[in-house]
């Protein structure tokens, strides 16, 4: 069968004040042999379905890896963006697409495109990994990038520079987001090839003597992509759940950890950030974080709550009296989400010194007991992770407060023992149900 380019002419539902009532057209190549994966390409071309001779090699070279292509013609603001991930997502079912197996790619001004909808675009049509060419993410007199890498929330990326561009510094912009995201923990792949920005686009038509695709076919086969309808699980919590102070966390905490133990039949997302309470009245509340927003976006099966640590310093627990309540309100509001996740309340780790005055003793009799008495009143799962993790002070940071990934892994094979004896017992009844 050869390949066809198709005309999707897309007006239904659009905005009128999004896109000054602009008809959205964007053409796409479907492969013959589907893999579930799709890219979104955006250009900056005009309204026209004609790809350049770069491009249709493009688009050939990703379908004939199974991989779906769509192109975004004449890309003006992340509104266009926004709605192109919308009608891919939406109709990943009728093009036989993985919903959460969607990616972006840009080359050169459409690479910050690509990079902001990759950091602040919210959940629903934020893409699952990107592919950026020589990406112009700063202006010279720009110091650093212009938006903020997020933990476990920015996707997996490759970036693509080539070495001699008068136009777009490699130092300043490919390399700046590969270093923003190593900093984060994410995983992230940069390549540096001589030659000017062109060359990478015309890599593309020689597929058998290429670098670049032969780097980029790696790192794709070796992307992870969560099957469909598997069980979605948010692990929400502070920088225990993070990952902090652990060297590339998204792969070595304890919820990437998780996720490589309950295998492809689980979707595990590291909703943890640093430094957070759980009470509204702390320092740095967690339910005023965009990430509580994306936990419940994530639309998952099994929620996984982790917090008090924090809230045990002096200086947030005298605010304790509003821990019970502060707890009950995310419950509830996790409760009434159209998914109806079954809900795991996790007590603090031991916190084996004072540092940044964390109190053990608050942990123990005054968090834990809080906790176990919401799971009751809920009807949520508990567990002690205080005891049945068995950390000792062998699996932490020097801090005595963070683990490490050996502490880590230790809270993952707890967690992970207890979803398979809860959820999966001969009642298939303890399933949460999936969606598909």
């Amino acid at each position: 069968m050869k390949h066809l380019f198709i005309i999707l002419l897309c007006a239904v539902g659009l905005s009128a004040s999004a896109h000054q009532g602009v008809s959205f057209r964007m053409p796409f190549l479907l492969p013959q042999h589907p893999s579930g994966r799709a890219v979104l390409y955006c250009r900056t071309a005009p309204h026209t379905m004609v790809l350049t001779p770069e491009e249709r090699h493009m688009a050939v070279y990703f379908t004939q890896r199974g991989i779906a292509f769509f192109v975004l013609n004449n890309t003006q603001s992340t509104a266009d963006v926004d709605y192109a991930m919308q009608i891919i997502r939406d109709s990943s079912r009728v093009w036989h697409l993985n919903p959460d197996d969607i990616g972006m790619m840009g080359c050169g001004a459409e690479g910050a495109l690509v990079a902001r909808q990759s950091c602040e675009a919210p959940w629903a049509v934020r893409p699952n990994f990107t592919i950026m060419l020589s990406p112009l993410l700063a202006t010279p007199s720009q110091k650093k990038l212009p938006f903020t890498v997020q933990n476990h929330l920015t996707p997996p990326a490759i970036v693509l520079v080539a070495d001699d561009d008068a136009e777009i510094s490699p130092v300043n912009n490919g390399v700046a987001y590969y270093t923003a995201m190593r900093k984060a923990g994410n995983p992230c792949a940069l390549h540096i090839y001589p030659g000017q920005r062109k060359a990478l686009l015309q890599a593309f038509a020689d597929t058998l003597h290429s670098e670049l695709i032969t780097n980029l076919s790696a790192w794709l086969k070796a992307l992870p992509a969560p099957q469909i309808g598997a069980i979605r699980v948010a692990c929400i919590g502070n920088s225990i759940t993070d990952g902090m102070g652990i060297d590339l966390n998204d792969v070595h905490s304890y919820p990437a950890r998780l996720q490589q133990l309950l295998g492809k039949d689980y979707y595990v997302r590291n909703f943890g950030v640093s430094a957070r309470t759980l009470l509204n009245s702390g320092d740095r509340p967690y339910m005023r974080e965009q990430a509580w927003q994306m936990a419940r976006d994530f639309a998952p099966n099994i929620v996984i709550i982790k917090l008090g640590t924090n809230d045990s310093k002096p200086e947030n627990w005298r605010y304790g009296a509003a821990f019970e309540h502060d707890l009950q309100a995310m419950v509830d509001t996790l409760q009434q989400l159209p998914s109806h996740p079954r809900i795991l309340l996790a007590t603090p780790i031991p916190a084996f010194k004072p540092t940044w005055n964390i109190n053990d003793s608050v942990l123990v009799h005054a968090i834990t007991p809080i906790i176990a008495k919401v799971a009751r009143e809920k009807h949520c799962d508990f567990i002690d992770l205080h005891q049945l993790a068995g950390l000792t002070s062998n699996d932490v940071q020097p801090d005595g407060i963070h683990p490490t990934a050996t502490g880590a892994a230790r809270i993952a094979e707890t967690i992970y023992s207890f979803i398979k004896q809860k959820y999966h017992s001969t009642s298939t009844r303890n399933l949460p149900k999936r969606n598909m």
